[in-house]
């Protein structure tokens, strides 16, 4: 038998007699000093000598349910002329039986947004007349765990070319994106969000398709305390066809949202959030290219200062197919590249699998055009789901279509669970096999609108998650499934009564 080292031996602790008879032998000889502090250590002996021969044993540690949850939604986009924005809030589970509290609030203003209310389950909340920036959603207790939010904005006149969706997010000190454009026929805006009562400072690190952007006046950008910051981008930096842009909060938490409009003048050519995407890695996982689309165009980049060869593949339903002229690629050092997808896998639901010599960012842009309407989607690089994952918002009515992409590269098995308006929950398991990516249609099979709860099974390869939205003629969006906070990590606590001393010994 091998002999731990030094280091991974566990201290015995001292017999709780001896511990007490040492703090008492460093007591004044009288006085009351001496009586102070043997207060304390009376106070502590009972649970001294119960802790006896446990001390260096962990008191407390595991997990425990989040009771606090705060997220933060980007507001109405003004660009868009009679658009109606919703929001859908869940918690997680949506049960009439859980008790806390929850609030819907107008970030600038301060005051709760009208039609908004604290009551669990799913809430479905018009903000098109409060013409918020950022809306923050606050759970507590019962209404903490798996809290989430998405905002959707329809459009109601015209072919339906300007549906847009992103997921509420909470605040971060770091937040990635790429597919950005401030070419022609693109207007993008980035929106910095502040929910805490004091302000935070943002720095932007730009890259391009010629390299590394030196941008004026990016850096120690103020956003005020309860408040946003909207920054047009083809202001900041004027003229580039593809950028990448880190978001680093160097004083706070902000959340970032960005979001892409195709104009040409009047004329909208498209409308969608470009979620934030897993930073630079070696090996990403795409999951929402939408079916029925007539272009798909990865976009890839490396912050580095090394050139990146990368990897392409497309999961189907059943097949993983090479790209031809992207299966294999060379991203430049501090540049983004862009790489035509539309020919593979051509009219099927798809994930995309990135893997790479070089930490690299990726996300994908696919093109609808149907009814004499243009729309596009953005899908990111997102996490595998590590626990349960919440899409507050689906739908299966005239008011829109929902369908779950779920990608495995090592095969796995998902649990989804819908909520549906009347209250009751359908389930169902769904089996993905190694290297393939499904899609189920209209959310497997609700009513009306509804939120689905999915949760990768116990022993599961990781599964990778996103959604569509279909809306109209043309009308399209994806918005990522991203694990839900429901627990928090609870350290060991080792109790120490010598500590109780540690003011007494340098007296006299």
């Amino acid at each position: 038998m091998t002999t731990p080292s030094r280091s991974h031996r566990r201290r015995r602790a001292p017999a709780a007699s001896s511990r007490l008879a040492r703090i008492v032998d460093r007591l004044p000889a009288s006085g009351p000093a001496q009586a102070a502090v043997m207060a304390g250590v009376l106070l502590f002996a009972a649970v001294v000598v119960g802790l006896a021969g446990h001390a260096a044993d962990p008191v407390r540690a595991g997990t425990d349910e989040v009771s606090s949850a705060d997220l933060v939604c980007p507001g109405v986009v003004d660009r868009l002329p009679g658009a109606r924005s919703t929001l859908t809030v869940a918690a997680l589970p949506p049960d009439s039986a859980a008790t806390g509290a929850m609030t819907v609030t107008d970030l600038a203003a301060g005051a709760p947004v009208r039609g908004s209310s604290s009551k669990p389950g799913v809430s479905v909340i018009d903000t098109s007349k409060d013409g918020a920036p950022a809306v923050l959603i606050r759970g507590r207790d019962g209404l903490a765990p798996g809290l989430s939010g998405e905002s959707v904005i329809e459009p109601t006149t015209g072919a339906g070319n300007a549906l847009s969706a992103t997921t509420c997010a909470q605040p971060g000190i770091s937040q990635w994106f790429i597919g950005a454009s401030t070419a022609l026929g693109r207007r993008d805006r980035l929106v910095l969000a502040n929910p805490a009562p004091v302000p935070a400072s943002v720095d932007l690190s730009f890259w391009a398709d010629t390299g590394p952007l030196s941008v004026p006046n990016s850096a120690d950008i103020a956003v005020p305390a309860n408040g946003a910051t909207t920054l047009p981008l083809d202001v900041m930096a004027p003229g580039h066809e593809r950028l990448a842009i880190q978001v680093t909060a160097s004083r706070g938490a902000v959340a970032a949202s960005l979001n892409d409009l195709g104009a040409v003048g009047a004329t909208v050519n498209g409308d969608d959030w470009l979620a934030p995407v897993v930073g630079p890695d070696r090996s990403l996982v795409l999951p929402g290219l939408p079916d029925r689309t007539t272009a798909r165009t990865l976009y890839l980049a490396t912050p580095g200062d090394r050139d990146a060869i990368v990897k392409v593949r497309l999961l189907t339903a059943d097949n993983d197919v090479a790209p031809a002229g992207a299966d294999t690629v060379t991203v430049q050092a501090g540049r983004v590249g862009e790489y035509d997808l539309s020919a593979a896998a051509a009219g099927q639901a798809a994930a995309v699998v990135v893997t790479s010599d070089q930490p690299v960012l990726a996300s994908v842009r696919s093109t609808r055009a149907e009814g004499g309407g243009t729309d596009f989607a953005w899908a990111g690089a997102v996490p595998a789901l590590s626990g349960p994952a919440v899409l507050p918002d689906a739908r299966s009515n005239a008011a829109g279509a929902t369908s779950l992409l779920l990608a495995a590269p090592r095969g796995g098995t998902i649990h989804v669970a819908l909520r549906l308006p009347n209250g009751t929950t359908r389930s169902t398991d769904v089996r993905i096999p190694a290297d393939r990516a499904v899609a189920l249609p209209e959310a497997t099979g609700g009513t009306g609108r509804f939120s689905v709860i999915v949760t990768p099974a116990a022993g599961s390869g990781p599964v990778y998650a996103a959604s569509v939205l279909r809306l109209g003629p043309s009308g399209i969006t994806v918005v990522p499934l991203l694990p839900e906070r429901v627990s928090v990590v609870v350290p060991a606590v080792v109790p120490d009564v010598t500590v109780v001393t540690a003011g007494n010994q340098s007296r006299p």
